[in-house]
């Protein structure tokens, strides 16, 4: 099992954040890899590429704190487990920590890929700072917008 914990700071408000985060359909926007992100209930379906191979999975969410956590863990699949944690900086802009266990694709063969490229921890980066991206563009067309960004995430 490996691990990757990453953060980034968003300059939007914790529960703009946190309602970004929690719109799964986005995932796609600002996760390189992932292709589909649905939910039902308690449980999320991801499809998406990795080391050039599409994988699916199903994971649970075990806890949804309202701007504050979410974790989850795989119930199919290549062990995939974690957290995200929303921590207000000010009241402009929230940390985003997250971090995820997991087990990489493909096996032994999948380990070593991951070992030698760190190709998790620099994808996990990068979708962390996309999804900053992402947050801040909405947050400037509300503000253009004359919104007080309460839908900002929706833009």
């Amino acid at each position: 099992m490996r691990r990757v914990e990453k953060s980034v700071r968003v300059n939007a408000p914790v529960d703009q954040v946190y309602q970004m985060w929690t719109d799964w359909e986005n995932f796609p926007r600002f996760m390189s890899n992932v292709e589909q992100v649905t939910r039902n209930g308690d449980t999320t379906h991801w499809r998406a590429k990795i080391f050039g191979t599409t994988q699916e999975w199903d994971a649970r969410i075990v806890e949804m704190t309202p701007n504050t956590r979410v974790a989850w863990q795989s119930t199919t699949g290549s062990t995939n487990n974690g957290v995200v944690a929303f921590v207000p900086v000010d009241t402009s802009s929230t940390e985003v920590m997250l971090a995820i266990d997991y087990d990489p694709p493909v096996g032994p063969v999948g380990d070593a890929v991951d070992a030698i490229t760190n190709t998790m921890e620099k994808n996990v980066q990068q979708d962390l700072d996309n999804f900053k991206q992402l947050v801040e563009q909405g947050v400037s067309q509300a503000q253009v917008q004359g919104d007080t960004g309460a839908q900002s995430a929706s833009s």
